[in-house]
């Protein structure tokens, strides 16, 4: 048992996954962020060594060409999108205000909003980058940015 901690970054996920591919193991568990991921995924593929992701949701981590040896223990984005729409659909809206987040926007525009179109719901699309520190590392929400965005769908009249 071997721990390397990528905090989430790409390149160290990478120098984690040559470091422990270099050591032999026979697998990888983890990076969970989708952003850490395609780097140590396409190494960890090259070299035939499988990689269990435990919460990288990415529609991208999808293409098999890329990442052969990249598994995962959580649903990829599109098909929590395509669960999304047809809630949205089964509580009778027929709007609403899809408030996406920049990691998630390929996975979005791929399905999402296909998905919302087909079961003809109107939407709104509100993007923003997801605030950190000043180190860098993701917080969880900038509250008058966050509050101030739902005032406005509120007001809105969308449900």
């Amino acid at each position: 048992f071997e721990l390397v901690d990528s905090e989430g970054a790409e390149a160290k996920a990478m120098v984690g996954a040559m470091e422990l591919v270099g050591q032999g193991v026979v697998g990888i568990v983890g990076t969970g962020y989708s952003s850490a991921i395609p780097g140590a995924g396409v190494y960890c593929s090259f070299s035939k060594v499988p990689m269990v992701t435990p919460g990288s949701t990415s529609v991208a981590l999808s293409d098999k060409s890329r990442f052969p040896y990249v598994l995962r223990s959580i649903a990829s984005d599109a098909g929590i999108f395509k669960a999304m729409a047809v809630l949205v659909f089964d509580l009778g809206w027929r709007r609403a205000v899809l408030l996406i987040n920049k990691d998630v926007v390929e996975g979005a525009f791929q399905v999402l909003l296909p998905a919302m179109e087909a079961q003809g719901i109107g939407y709104t699309l509100l993007m923003y980058d997801a605030p950190t520190d000043a180190d860098g590392t993701p917080i969880l929400a900038n509250r008058v940015k966050l509050d101030r965005t739902m005032s406005i769908i509120k007001a809105s009249g969308y449900r």
